[in-house]
């Protein structure tokens, strides 16, 4: 399944991206975002999904307030919002007020599964850990007439290691829920299919175990982007993605104080190779191939690759930031259509074998035209994904 991760910015250009993507079925459901949004318009927004019939999910983002020198948006409007604006020195009363009153709202806005707050997981061990089991527990002690769902905010320092990574899931299998809703938070903000190898297995190692048979929780991932697909592979539920860099990956700095970086390049999120290409570097030079051996709708294709190349030649000038986002929401939903079931072997292997279909389409459109990717653009990070899943069928022993 495919979520929208919402947040600023549904309304662009004319377009409406939510109700445009739910409309097309090119996603399944939304999870909402407080922090950028006040209660009336995520109200509104939370019907509009509702009148889809999508999934409705509400994350509370009370992990906003475990980063150093915060910028809290628009949490501070709702009621889940701790009384003295900080996490710090919180009475057991304050706690369960929080939980309590996170898990009420999304049951007034008709969420389909409830998500419990919690902050970051800082660390295994120590007052991090004690702070997020102070709250983890506090959820399951209220239990729910719905699936709930911890939060886990993982850094990926965590996953550093495999021991570390081993240590994190024995302690999160403790719990007595339904499901995770997982999200691995970056320090430094990057592009989203940027992913070092070896932190990314060991996310599918969290998301594999917690998903076994043994223990069975349902994990939805949160700002996943394209990488989602990787998880969803390894046994993830759902996966999430936003129409921003922003969320598509999780990253600290974004609520921290700071500018905005510069516009993007006009690009397109390929359906078909499942990757990104800038529309006038890469996508322009193959629509003027004349190869009989080349179809450019193997990489520029989709509902919007044919919106694309319609736009050729003259008016390439028209594609939008806005039809970019659709594109990626429409590869988002292509790629978790690909997701098969049986082992992890299969699944890992289904993994792979897509994959070599997107570097195979990439390769195929720098034979024919004088194309150079960029670390954003092309097929580095469906290489990565393939290196990730040898990493971890190595690491539990899967044979592939």
């Amino acid at each position: 399944m495919f979520l929208i991760q919402h947040g600023w910015g549904r309304r662009q250009a004319g377009q409406d991206l939510l109700d445009e993507t739910l409309a097309r079925s090119w996603a399944q459901g939304v999870i909402l975002a407080p922090g950028d949004q006040v209660p009336e318009s995520l109200q509104a927004d939370a019907a509009t999904v509702v009148e889809h019939h999508g999934e409705l999910m509400i994350d509370p983002q009370l992990y906003v307030l475990s980063i150093p020198d915060h910028d809290s948006k628009r949490l501070d409007r709702y009621e889940w919002f701790p009384r003295g604006g900080t996490l710090a020195r919180l009475s057991p009363r304050e706690v369960i007020r929080i939980v309590e009153s996170a898990l009420d709202f999304q049951r007034r806005m008709g969420a389909s599964a409830l998500i419990a707050p919690t902050p970051i997981l800082r660390d295994l061990g120590g007052s991090g850990e004690a702070m997020f089991h102070l709250f983890a527990s506090c959820a399951t002690d209220l239990g729910a007439d719905v699936p709930l769902y911890l939060t886990l905010v993982v850094p990926e320092y965590l996953l550093a290691d495999w021991e570390q990574t081993r240590r994190l899931l024995d302690l999160v299998t403790a719990y007595d829920v339904f499901g995770f809703y997982f999200i691995v938070s970056h320090t430094r903000y990057d592009h989203p299919l940027r992913w070092d190898g070896g932190t990314l297995a060991r996310a599918g190692m969290i998301v594999s175990q917690l998903a076994s048979e043994q223990n069975e929780y349902q994990v939805i991932v949160g700002y996943a982007g394209l990488t989602g697909f990787f998880l969803r592979c390894v046994g993830a539920e759902a996966f999430a993605s936003g129409w921003s860099n922003a969320f598509q990956r999780f990253h600290e700095s974004r609520w921290q104080p700071g500018g905005f970086g510069a516009p993007p390049l006009s690009r397109f999120a390929s359906p078909k190779a499942f990757g990104n290409l800038l529309v006038h570097t890469h996508v322009a030079p193959l629509l003027e191939v004349d190869d009989p051996t080349f179809d450019p709708a193997d990489v520029v294709g989709g509902t919007m690759g044919d919106g694309l190349r319609a736009l050729f030649p003259a008016r390439m000038g028209e594609w939008t930031t806005g039809q970019f986002k659709l594109s990626h929401f429409e590869t988002c939903n292509a790629l978790d259509g690909f997701v098969e079931l049986g082992s992890l072997t299969d699944r890992l292997q289904n993994l792979i074998a897509c994959a070599q279909v997107g570097i195979d389409q990439f390769a195929s459109a720098k034979r024919v035209a004088p194309i150079r990717w960029e670390y954003e653009t092309g097929p580095s990070h469906l290489q990565i994904w393939q290196a990730a899943a040898a990493e971890l069928a190595e690491e539990l022993r899967v044979s592939l």
